[in-house]
């Protein structure tokens, strides 16, 4: 699991970026696909041209949070958040800060639909917003390590289509 921390194995990187992203697909892409709908046919129809690079920067997203809290370690948070006094935590695959949900949870399906409005908000404010800015708004942190990692798996992901 050391591949993103090993520039120099960029193969075992892609394989491991396009085996998440076949199998992240497989549990998520209905459940984007309707939420996105829903946005479209509402506020953000003005960007609905840019779907493609909207759904590739929430992948590159998730692979990377994906790989940085496996879903072993998500279980185990999602176990202590509902011990906790705080009613904001970053849980789910998407790991964005959610507010429990109306039943208490803290999903995945939760943190896809924050990430989801964070990107859509994102670029209809700046339809021009590089990838590596998205990936700012998205996790602000002083350094741009988390950046140029969504970017690098971003370019990883387009490259494939």
């Amino acid at each position: 699991m050391k591949s993103f921390d090993n520039r120099e194995n960029t193969s075992h990187r892609k394989r491991y970026i396009r085996k998440k992203l076949a199998l992240l697909k497989t549990k998520y892409q209905k459940l984007i696909a309707n939420y996105l709908d829903k946005k479209y046919e509402t506020d953000f129809a003005n960007i609905k041209d840019k779907h493609s690079e909207i759904l590739n920067i929430l992948y590159a997203i998730m692979i990377y949070e994906n790989f940085s809290r496996p879903k072993i370690t998500r279980t185990i948070e999602f176990f202590v958040s509902k011990f906790s006094d705080r009613t904001t935590l970053s849980t789910g695959i998407m790991q964005v800060q959610n507010k429990t949900d109306e039943n208490g949870k803290r999903d995945d399906a939760t943190s896809i639909y924050s990430a989801i409005d964070i990107i859509l908000n994102s670029m209809a404010k700046n339809p021009n917003l590089s990838i590596s800015d998205t990936a700012k708004i998205y996790n602000p942190s002083d350094s741009d390590e988390y950046a140029l990692e969504v970017e690098y798996i971003y370019n990883i992901l387009i490259s494939k289509q």
